[in-house]
């Protein structure tokens, strides 16, 4: 080549560039910020704001609302980074209600909402207690919105199906009794059904093994609400269960309160309307009897009106309860009292029953 041609090819394309190595720089610079970008915006919005903001994830709730919710709620940095990351890691959602925070990371709360990790409060359901009670304190917790709801869940068919079958359960008839007394943990404003299933799963894990049948549970809500002490409830397990040999009226002063709350309970609903029913919650579950109600509380579980047993439960029995009425006392006593401090005192004979009201209870 002339030297006027190498001249002029230099005039014309300039010196050469590696635009290569160029192009592949500024790729990288871009992934590095868009990555930089991405770390930033998968971080916690602010770790210093740990007041939680509860967060409902319905039933059909997709990934992306439950984002875009938290994206409303500056919960997130980025709904986008963290739709990516729900993508990437193939995030779920599970119903409930769950306690977030502005100081958790993205994937910490995609973990939780794939795992179910609602917020969940701690309940103690002591025994003795009827449904209406338990209701009640459910409510207050926040596990149950509303009693109505739990008290219809009791005589649904369509609830317990299978438990009901097990124990010969008509199709109406409640699950009193069976909603196993215990310290729970719950979902926070769970289905009525949910709570349900996990007391009757309770009863038969804690009574696995025994006997028990529906009259079991019947004459163990009796001896839960008489027996003050454990050393009480075999002795009167044994009462009652001779008085049922013997053809006698149980005549068990629980079994009047239980029909006398009911009646009261009507009257509530009655006077107020069935939208107060919640003001209707609120009454005495186990008010006080006289001897005028032994036989003015018409009720099918007044044992001092009917022969033989309740025909259901009266409250909700503890495993102990259960376990006096499947291994009673050995005695021949037909009569107990109770005295002022709650221990019971037996007798063979109505003279002797008699001599003990005097002694006892000053009668």
């Amino acid at each position: 080549m002339k030297p006027e041609e190498r001249s002029m090819k230099s005039a014309i394309g300039g010196p050469t560039v590696p635009w290569l190595p160029v192009i592949l720089g500024l790729c990288t610079l871009v992934l590095v910020g868009i990555g930089s970008w991405g770390v930033w915006a998968l971080g916690p919005v602010d770790p210093s704001r740990e007041a939680p903001v509860l967060i409902r994830v319905s039933a059909g709730s997709t990934v992306s609302q439950v984002i875009d919710e938290l994206a409303a709620k500056e919960l997130i940095r980025s709904a986008f980074w963290m739709k990516v990351a729900a993508r990437t890691t193939r995030a779920t959602v599970r119903e409930g209600l769950y306690h977030v925070t502005a100081s958790e990371a993205p994937l910490a709360l995609l973990l939780a909402f794939s795992a179910g990790l609602v917020d969940e409060v701690q309940v103690t359901i002591p025994e003795g207690w009827r449904a209406e009670e338990m209701a009640r304190r459910l409510v207050a917790s926040g596990v149950l919105v509303d009693p109505d709801g739990f008290a219809a869940a009791l005589v649904n068919p369509a609830v317990a199906t299978e438990f009901r079958t097990k124990y010969g359960l008509a199709d109406s008839q409640s699950l009193e009794g069976f909603l196993f007394p215990d310290t729970y943990r719950f979902a926070q404003e769970s289905p009525a059904e949910a709570v349900i299933e996990k007391l009757l799963a309770t009863f038969e894990t804690r009574t696995a093994g025994l006997a028990v049948q529906p009259e079991t549970v019947i004459l163990a809500s009796l001896v839960e609400r008489e027996a003050k002490f454990a050393e009480d409830r075999a002795p009167i397990a044994r009462v009652y269960l001779n008085r049922l040999a013997r053809g006698m009226r149980l005549e068990a002063d629980p079994t009047v309160q239980f029909g006398k709350a009911n009646g009261l309970f009507a009257d509530c609903l009655l006077s107020s309307g069935t939208a107060a029913s919640a003001t209707c919650q609120d009454l005495d579950w186990w008010p006080q009897v006289t001897r005028a109600d032994y036989q003015g509380v018409d009720a099918p579980s007044n044992t001092y009106r009917i022969a033989g047993l309740p025909p259901e439960p009266i409250a909700n029995p503890g495993l102990a309860s259960i376990e006096a009425v499947l291994s009673p006392a050995t005695h021949g006593d037909l009569y107990f009292v109770t005295d002022a401090a709650g221990h019971a005192h037996f007798a063979a004979t109505l003279d002797g029953h008699n001599a003990n009201q005097r002694r006892y209870l000053n009668q």
